[in-house]
């Protein structure tokens, strides 16, 4: 049986539980652990010297997707809630909590603030994804969808000009039909998303 179907009897499954008197299967939550072993090298990023301090500003969602339980894509017109597998807390925030991690490792500045002001802060990014569900359509298998527009925002200029704003896709196949190859997947399809970010950064903060 494919991964696909077997994606989507997992779904039904989870559903039939409340419909038959037995007990409910837990809740299972999630965030994202991202690898920076394949992140750019400081080479890669032409971090001469850092670029000050960088804040990142909260990550807003699509209405469709802000919320904690995974959503499935099961047609062009269907969507899909997993109401037992579920993000720890609102993408947005676990998105934004993630980036901060990201860029504290990164060569790039000095240092991230982490609360959500511009205060005292020489560059900022805001993001807003745009897809972010597992998709079942597919004729290999269930993968994850994220769609995330990030921009790099100059604090010091007074109008708040973008220096970069780009929009990263990324498609990650699932290892199998468990919670923890969805888990993978997601920190898998955002540490790429980032990656790219990263680099297109880099190219933007030495083009000033």
């Amino acid at each position: 049986m494919k991964l696909r179907s077997l994606m989507a009897l997992a779904v039904g499954a989870l559903l039939l539980v409340g419909c038959v008197g037995r007990d409910p299967p837990k809740k299972e939550r999630y965030v994202f652990r991202l690898d920076r072993s394949g992140a750019p090298s400081a080479a890669q990023v032409h971090a001469a010297k850092p670029n000050g301090v960088l804040k990142v500003h909260r990550i807003r969602v699509s209405p469709l997707y802000d919320r904690k339980n995974f959503v499935f894509r099961t047609s062009d017109t269907t969507y899909q809630e997993d109401f037992y597998r579920e993000f720890y807390a609102l993408p947005g925030v676990l998105i934004r909590l993630a980036t901060i991690d990201w860029f504290e490792e990164s060569p790039l500045f000095e240092r991230v603030l982490t609360d959500t002001g511009s205060t005292g802060a020489n560059w900022l990014i805001e993001g807003e994804a745009n897809r972010l569900f597992i998709d079942l359509r597919g004729p290999e298998g269930p993968r994850v969808d994220l769609q995330i527009t990030l921009s790099l925002i100059d604090a010091d200029d007074p109008r708040l000009r973008s220096a970069l704003e780009g929009t990263y896709e990324e498609h990650c196949r699932l290892a199998d039909s468990s919670s923890e190859a969805m888990a993978v997947a997601w920190s898998s399809c955002l540490a790429s998303v980032l990656s790219q970010f990263e680099i297109a950064a880099s190219g933007a903060l030495k083009a000033r």
